[in-house]
C-alpha cells in the first residue's frame, strides 16, 4: 500500500474512532486530528514517524472509547389491552437444550442425503468404465 493510501486510511479511521468518544472529547479530538494532518501535509521527511505516532494514537483512542452495545434487531409486538395499544416485549425463540445428533451421533437423514450426493457424483460406484 502506498504511503498516501495508508495515510488516508489512517486519517479516516482516526476520524471514525473519534466519533465514538464521549461528546466532551469528541469535538476537540476531531479538530486536533484534522489540524495535525493539515499541518504535516507537505512534511515528507517525517512521514514514517508521523504515521507511527498516528497509529499509536488510534490504538489509544480505541481503548478510551466506550464499547458499543450490541443491539439485537427484533420487531416490535403490539397488543391491545383494555382498548389501549401497548407495546409488548417480544420473546426470543429458544434453541433446543438437547439434541440427539451431536459429534458422535450423526442424523440418519443427513447420512442418507450424503450417500445420495456421493452416488450422484459417481463416487460410490468407483471410476467410470469406458466402453
Amino acid at each position: 500500500m502506498s504511503t498516501r493510501n495508508a495515510t488516508l486510511t489512517l486519517y479516516r479511521n482516526l476520524i471514525k474512532q473519534a466519533q465514538y468518544l464521549p461528546s466532551e472529547k469528541r469535538i476537540s479530538a476531531t479538530t486536533q486530528i484534522k489540524k495535525e494532518f493539515r499541518e504535516n501535509k507537505s512534511n515528507h521527511e517525517d512521514t514514517q514517524r508521523l504515521l507511527k505516532n498516528a497509529e499509536s494514537r488510534l490504538s489509544f483512542m480505541k481503548m478510551m472509547s466506550p464499547r458499543r452495545t450490541e443491539q439485537k434487531s427484533m420487531g416490535s409486538t403490539f397488543v391491545i389491552r383494555e382498548g389501549k395499544l401497548i407495546e409488548a416485549t417480544p420473546q426470543q425463540a429458544d434453541k433446543a437444550s438437547h439434541s440427539n445428533w451431536g459429534a458422535g451421533n450423526v442424523n440418519p437423514d443427513e447420512i442418507e442425503k450424503h450417500h445420495r450426493l456421493l452416488r450422484r457424483q459417481n463416487f460410490m460406484e468407483g471410476p467410470l468404465k469406458r466402453r
